[in-house]
């Protein structure tokens, strides 16, 4: 998989912006992009600390912003200043452009950069709310979600969502759903679609199995492009024999490679699972359903994790862009 992304986004290069410009983790995954000839990478940070750590670095293209300087760029501090005027006051909106997560933020709405990836050290608040009051969600859709890229050598996942939404409704569910399945297709992957419960096609009836049944009915009435069951439970969603067993007359027949969790919970505990146990690489949370592409990282993550999820970022910039311009 990681192969043919990567001489894909190589193609384009897409800038993309580091909020935490300063973290080694972050400085040695973007310089590792950069000589490889992925992404174009601009690190946002302090300006005298980022060229002592790059002084003795050859073959890179990693570029510098450092908020401190870069202020004295009229438009650009007016144009945050107005976005953010919208819905503070004078004095916090002064203080949020002067913020590094508010003002990276805004150079990626300005077109400084054509995706975002931060995280490594702001929480995850401090990541999505700027995105969230500044790039802003898509038209026609409700709440931002995610889902981790669960990949190993022969099979490849989408678990969502993982990271934002603590207890989705059943609208919320199959909003997650469409979003997840367009993602899949990002990889080359034909997407089929499991909303998963503790419960087959009302082998056990609660409020909680029939949420989920509902949120597949959402689906299925409104993206029937994309086969898709629920509610069913993991085994039978994954493993073919088993959904033979269980769920007869199933549309996927125990091969979904989009997973639809019900809550957070079961989400982030599965996710984690998958990884530590089972040997899975987990690259995310991938963010969807924003204007612009904005992904958080853990602050936990490894150089690894970042060099990864900038390629995945990178691809989406280039979709991004090529679906805006259609």
């Amino acid at each position: 998989m990681w192969e043919e992304l990567i001489e894909k986004v190589r193609k384009k290069r897409p800038s993309i912006l580091f909020m935490d410009g300063e973290d080694n983790r972050v400085v040695e995954a973007a310089l590792k992009l950069s000589q490889e000839k992925i992404i174009h990478p601009i690190l946002v940070g302090n300006e005298y600390e980022l060229w002592r750590k790059l002084k003795n670095v050859k073959n890179t293209d990693v570029e510098i912003i450092d908020p401190s300087t870069f202020y004295s760029n009229n438009k650009i501090y007016n144009y945050l200043f107005q976005k953010l005027l919208t819905k503070y006051s004078q004095d916090h909106a002064n203080q949020l452009v002067r913020s590094t997560n508010y003002f990276a933020m805004g150079l990626l709405n300005y077109n400084i950069g054509e995706g975002l990836i931060g995280g490594a050290t702001f929480k995850t608040s401090d990541v999505l709310r700027p995105a969230l009051e500044i790039v802003k969600t898509k038209k026609g859709i409700q709440r931002i979600s995610s889902y981790f890229l669960m990949n190993n050598q022969e099979k490849t996942f989408l678990f969502a969502d993982c990271a934002v939404n603590p207890s989705p409704s059943s609208y919320e569910l199959a909003e997650i759903a469409f979003l997840s399945a367009e993602a899949a297709e990002l990889y080359s992957l034909n997407p089929k679609v499991a909303f998963l419960s503790y419960s087959t096609n009302g082998s056990a009836t609660s409020s909680d199995t029939e949420k989920v049944s509902e949120a597949t009915k959402i689906f299925t009435n409104k993206h029937d492009e994309y086969p898709a069951e629920g509610e069913v439970q993991f085994d039978a969603a994954v493993t073919p024999a088993i959904a033979a067993r269980k769920n007869q007359n199933s549309v996927i027949q125990g091969e979904a490679n989009v997973l639809v969790f019900p809550d957070l919970n079961s989400a982030n505990i599965a996710y984690k699972i998958t990884e530590r146990l089972a040997g899975y690489q987990a690259i995310g949370p991938i963010i969807q359903g924003l204007n612009r592409p904005v992904n958080d990282l853990s602050r936990g993550c490894s150089m690894e994790d970042i060099y990864y999820l900038g390629i995945i970022t990178g691809w989406q910039a280039i979709n991004n862009k090529r679906l805006s311009l259609s």
